[in-house]
């Protein structure tokens, strides 16, 4: 069986053993660290190629992966509950300072891979991140093989597949963010647009149209496939508006969220695009997303009492905790030290945002939220 194979099946092991979150730091060392490393290839009674409790100047880090008495790769095994941004830092620091080519760090369920030299923060220099929970084992498996194994390193090919992965990584990660660039632009308008397109209308015909009518215009053309959906919050149209005159554009305002209008009941067919909160215009790909990024908002806004959403858990289900094992699919909040959970559905996370509003003293219609109706899957015509 070659390597991947193996380390895919143990892996999925991993993925259904109820108690590998709750192991003691120093179990899943030698549970998850030791067994990994062993079917890489790496002699793990060979302290000289697999160093244990290795330090690169602050904490020790649980392994040095050595070849020819030089640290290769550090590979970290631990839970880390505060400022994963920080540690994660720290282990980049250590990689650099004592020559490391690649950084790998694993709390038993989540994986992320770093080339220390591709950049400062460990966003910059991520190559992959996996999360046993929702991801399946066999990506893991490769990565792990393919930028971590001992033959490899040993040929030295590690590297080179770890900057062609990164490079990948990059490249998708500036192509999604171009749509979601240019929903910003459109939905909040951006003023140099508005005031770009104002200039071009009055090129073609000599005159300068209002700034409300450019700027409904440009919501009501933000990414016309996706945002413009029969329950888009921006939808409306000049020919329905009583207030038009023959189709004349008028200052039409954007309608709220539905939040104060709707039950939460109402978003659990939808889909959402984007969310406006404070006049601060956010493209989304997904209701988790628009939750965590709604929470960084919040935290940033209330850093001194932000901990009072741990007090929102009573009479439903746990939403926000210090520790990421209390929840199924945690996501931690940007420069706190609690976590999210992601795992809900979208009424549960429109109830959410309401909960986060009145906790604050927000209004209702401070947030208003961009969606659609959900797309339904295509069906195979039948002759």
């Amino acid at each position: 069986m070659k390597p991947a194979r193996k380390i895919a099946s143990v892996i999925e092991t991993w993925k259904a053993d109820p108690k590998l979150p709750r192991l003691e730091e120093a179990l899943l060392r030698q549970a998850v660290g030791l067994r990994v490393l062993s079917l890489l290839g790496w002699d793990i009674f060979n302290v000289e190629e697999v160093q244990p409790d290795f330090r690169t100047g602050g904490v020790p880090v649980a392994f040095a992966l050595c070849l020819d008495g030089l640290p290769r790769i550090l590979f970290e095994v631990r839970r880390e509950e505060g400022d994963l941004e920080a540690f994660h830092r720290a282990l980049l620091e250590g990689a650099r300072k004592t020559g490391a080519e690649l950084a790998l760090h694993t709390d038993g369920r989540r994986w992320w891979s770093f080339l220390p030299g591709a950049g400062e923060t460990a966003s910059e220099a991520l190559v992959g991140r996996r999360d046993l929970t929702r991801d399946p084992a066999e990506p893991l498996a490769e990565e792990l093989v393919a930028l971590f194994s001992r033959e490899q390193v040993a040929s030295g090919s590690f590297l080179a597949e770890a900057e062609q992965r990164h490079r990948g990584r990059r490249r998708a990660r500036l192509l999604e963010a171009l749509p979601q660039a240019w929903v910003q632009l459109l939905v909040g308008p951006d003023p140099r647009l508005v005031a770009l397109l104002s200039a071009a209308v009055e090129a073609l015909c000599g005159q300068t149209p209002e700034e409300s009518w450019v700027v409904d215009f440009l919501r009501r053309h933000a990414a016309p496939e996706t945002l413009r959906g029969p329950e888009s919050i921006f939808q409306r149209d000049f020919e329905d508006d009583p207030r038009s005159d023959r189709g004349t554009p008028e200052a039409v305002p954007p309608v709220d969220a539905g939040i104060r209008r709707r039950r939460p009941e109402f978003f659990s067919g939808q889909t959402v695009r984007a969310f406006t909160f404070h006049g601060k215009t956010v493209a989304v790909n997904s209701w988790e997303e628009l939750l965590v990024r709604l929470c960084h908002e919040f935290a940033a806004a209330h850093p001194q009492d932000f901990e009072k959403v741990l007090w929102m858990n009573e009479g439903g289900p746990l939403r926000f905790s210090r520790y990421s094992d209390q929840l199924k699919i945690p996501e931690k909040i940007r420069k706190t030290a609690i976590y999210v959970e992601t795992r809900l559905s979208p009424e549960e996370i429109v109830r959410t945002a309401i909960d986060l509003l009145q906790s604050f003293g927000y209004a209702l219609d401070d947030l208003i939220l961009t969606t659609g109706a959900a797309r339904p899957e295509s069906r195979p015509a039948h002759g």
